[in-house]
């Protein structure tokens, strides 16, 4: 067990950040056999940047919310309610409603058109060489649901979701070259921007020419990586994406939170210390101990040592405070790496009215943000080409049961530089131009000024910050093609830092280890690439601790 000195605490392995990376690879090494661990988050909570609150009674997750594809993601094994999003509007540029067979056929295309995109990024020669990446990358040999103990049941309302397990087993004779597959991504030829690539999609481009609107509609790609589709590299469909619907989670992930902690969450558990700022990680062995080389000082004062870390941080605070935080510093590969990956950002803005006075049947529904200095001489747009996009998600819909009606609340999530401007603004303003844009969308008048239908003033507004966040510093993460980002940083990024020549180290345990969604190259930007990414180094450190099963 660990053991107390003058306040300092010792352990076998320290985890930092109890996002879900964090949760999954404390609750794996307990169940192996690590007695001697210690979890250390610098909020109040858990959850890091998937956080569950209730309004009116109802969950409603304010981070991450989506279930992305179903066959083999293991969230999809899970005992979650989830919900397909189906009915869609969009609404043009001046608040008019497209009809369903419209909207629905303009979604589709788009969505087509990236499926090519993902089918020619196939055909580059490096991709060949990461479908093999679980041989390469690790020692994968339990799957989720063995490791955690998680039921096969799943209470959904699709029927069309395929909840088997991937296999996660592998040949652990099969020999790992990582350095051939980091090479293999650093030898491709230059590359585009996403929004180049559709622009040179002959399919797209005659679609553009019958549907003018349909090409700044190609703007709701952006809402998966928080970046604009100029900024984001077509090398951001290296990753693996799973098949299936996209699927929300109506009572939010919290459940899924729970299952990661298992036991950690136990009222008698000491695993989990929160707010614990971490402020240095310091692997020169300054203490000069033979056993627990490192040293993890927080913002408090208290200094624990460990035989080895798992550090979970968003990349957001590794690019901005990577320098301070380490000592010595990171490998040159690790700190080129970070800096080339890029920090997307996805906020929410939630609108709670007295009932709702939109369409009962639709799911969710496209608008888009004001043009150019229209109101109050916001500029959303910054010369771009194609002005931003607002995705709304009903929540009424979401959580109707049995004919009982559900919250009367609309979610608008927005994205990259738009989302930006929106974090810099008083809650009052964002209100103001939410509801401004729902009122060009929902508000009719007659011939005489009359409002016929109108849009109530809402009972609530909260705006979340991602990015001001000081212990997330954005929300997402992609492949940004100004600094010719590829796998090869993600790879690079997942591999562990040893330590350094002159610390003598009996344990055998490499010094740091990554995980998060920063650090899963099939699976980079996604709940299940970050909650994978957990599970694999804790394999790797129960290996290197002699308790692994």
């Amino acid at each position: 067990m660990a053991t107390e000195d003058s306040g300092d605490f010792t352990f076998d392995c320290i985890v930092i950040g109890a996002g879900i990376a964090g949760l999954a690879a404390a609750e794996s090494l307990r169940k192996a056999g690590c007695t001697s661990l210690c979890l250390l988050e610098a909020r109040d909570r858990i959850g890091g940047r998937i956080l569950t609150q209730d309004i009116q009674e109802t969950p409603l997750d304010l981070g991450a919310s989506c279930i992305r594809g179903t066959s083999g993601n293991p969230l999809s094994n899970l005992n979650l309610r989830v919900h397909s999003i189906e009915n869609v509007l969009v609404f043009d540029e001046g608040g008019n409603p497209l009809d369903a067979d419209l909207s629905n056929s303009l979604i589709n295309t788009i969505w087509a058109a990236k499926e090519r995109l993902k089918a020619e990024r196939k055909e580059e020669p490096a991709y060949s060489k990461l479908e093999v990446e679980d041989s390469f990358m690790g020692k994968r040999r339990k799957s989720w649901w063995e490791r955690m103990g998680v039921s096969d049941s799943v209470e959904r309302d699709t029927s069309s979701v395929n909840v088997n397990p991937p296999d996660l087993t592998i040949d652990l004779k099969q020999p790992i070259h990582i350095d051939e597959l980091i090479d293999a991504f650093k030898e491709e030829e230059e590359t585009i921007s996403v929004r180049d690539w559709l622009m040179q999609d002959s399919v797209l481009q005659e679609e553009f020419h019958q549907t003018p609107l349909l090409r700044p509609l190609t703007n709701i790609l952006e809402l998966t990586d928080g970046a604009d589709l100029t900024q984001i590299s077509f090398r951001n469909h290296s990753k693996r994406e799973f098949s299936g619907p996209h699927l929300y989670a109506p009572d939010g992930l919290w459940d899924l939170l729970k299952i990661a902690a298992g036991g950690i969450l136990s009222t008698s558990s000491e695993v989990l210390k929160l707010n614990q700022q971490v402020t240095c990680i310091d692997y020169s062995n300054a203490l000069e101990s033979e056993l627990h080389p490192i040293s993890v000082h927080t913002a408090h004062g208290t200094t624990y040592s460990a035989k080895t870390v798992i550090c979970t941080l968003p990349l957001g605070i590794l690019q901005s405070q990577h320098q301070s935080l380490f000592h010595p510093p990171l490998p040159p590969d690790h700190q080129i790496a970070i800096s080339k990956l890029g920090v997307g950002l996805i906020d929410k803005i939630v609108l709670e009215f007295p009932h709702p006075f939109w369409a009962a049947d639709l799911d969710g529904f496209w608008t888009f943000l004001p043009e150019s200095g229209v109101r109050r001489g916001m500029d959303f747009d910054e010369g771009a080409e194609e002005p931003g996009l607002v995705w709304f998600v009903n929540i009424e819909k979401m959580h109707r049961k049995e004919g009982v009606v559900g919250p009367a609340v609309l979610v608008a999530h927005v994205s990259q530089r738009h989302a930006r401007r929106i974090e810099e603004m008083e809650d009052g303003e964002v209100e103001d131009l939410f509801m401004d844009m729902l009122r060009l969308c929902f508000e009719r008048e007659d011939d005489d000024g009359h409002v016929l239908v109108g849009v109530p003033e809402p009972l609530s507004v909260r705006v979340t910050r991602w990015e001001a966040d000081p212990f997330s510093m954005g929300a997402a993460v992609y492949l940004p093609v100004r600094t010719g980002a590829s796998i090869a940083d993600i790879i690079t990024l997942s591999e562990p830092v040893p330590f350094p020549e002159t610390v003598n180290n009996p344990t055998g345990c490499q010094a740091i280890h990554f995980a998060g969604d920063h650090t899963s190259p099939h699976h980079f930007g996604t709940v299940h690439g970050a909650l994978m990414s957990g599970l694999l180094e804790a394999d790797n450190v129960a290996l290197s601790l002699g308790i692994s099963k």
